[in-house]
């Protein structure tokens, strides 16, 4: 998807936070457009489009929502008492951090907006560094999927990246498994997780395959929610350089 489907800028951003849409019009706005590349597994590219449809799957399949699915399936047997798969709730439950988006002045400058209360988005959940570490946890120990599930998550594909630098985690190359991204620190030290963001929000989890070393991070950037690869190679790099 485009500027032209969702707002960009910071005013479109605070404006729309509050509308909703539906998995298929998101579906139905990213199949419009031209495919990056024509010939499946040339290249690799990360969307959010995969998500939608499996989220769409899972609705047509089971006949639940699939924040139902995610909640019986995943949230209670792990326990994850402080996760949540909102729909289209806008407001965030319990202590949490505020986030902003820094919007142009007029007159020149910036003005900070308070953008806490939004549409939590298709897919959207709320946790805590707490419960994304049970989780990561509790993945890496096989207790959510089959051996042969286990080894996707861990398969990259040797591939070059769409629009790939050599600044980003594989350096030019595919980096994501079946939903992991495996990052090389320079030391040669491997971690695999995910980062996400929303607007007003950055937030990601890694760790080694032994689970021995492990980063769960939140922070609050006001320039619109990108996942800031940037700060967020910096604190990987931190945490698990010794």
């Amino acid at each position: 998807m485009t500027a032209d489907d969702l707002p960009t800028t910071p005013e479109g951003i605070v404006e729309h936070r509050f509308d909703d849409h539906p998995l298929a019009e998101l579906v139905a706005k990213a199949v419009r457009r031209d495919r990056p590349f024509t010939t499946p597994g040339e290249k690799q590219v990360y969307g959010a489009t995969g998500y939608y449809v499996a989220g769409m799957l899972i609705e047509k399949l089971t006949g639940h929502s699939y924040q139902q699915e995610i909640t019986n399936r995943m949230l209670r047997p792990l326990h994850l008492r402080h996760t949540t798969a909102p729909e289209t709730d806008t407001t965030i439950p319990g202590p949490h951090s505020h986030g902003y988006i820094a919007v142009p002045r007029a007159g020149g400058g910036t003005q900070l907006v308070d953008i806490t209360d939004q549409n939590p988005g298709a897919g959207g959940m709320i946790s805590t560094t707490g419960d994304l570490d049970r989780f990561l946890t509790a993945l890496f120990r096989g207790r959510l999927l089959s051996r042969s599930r286990m080894a996707e998550l861990f398969t990259v594909p040797d591939v070059p990246y769409l629009g790939g630098r050599s600044q980003d985690p594989g350096r030019g190359r595919a980096y994501y498994g079946a939903g992991l991204m495996r990052v090389t620190l320079p030391d040669g030290v491997t971690v695999w997780g995910k980062t996400g963001s929303t607007f007003g929000y950055t937030d990601g989890m890694f760790t080694t395959r032994d689970l021995r070393r492990r980063l769960v991070y939140s922070f609050n950037p006001t320039t619109g929610g990108g996942n800031d690869l940037a700060l967020v190679n910096r604190l990987v790099s931190a945490a698990f350089n010794p």
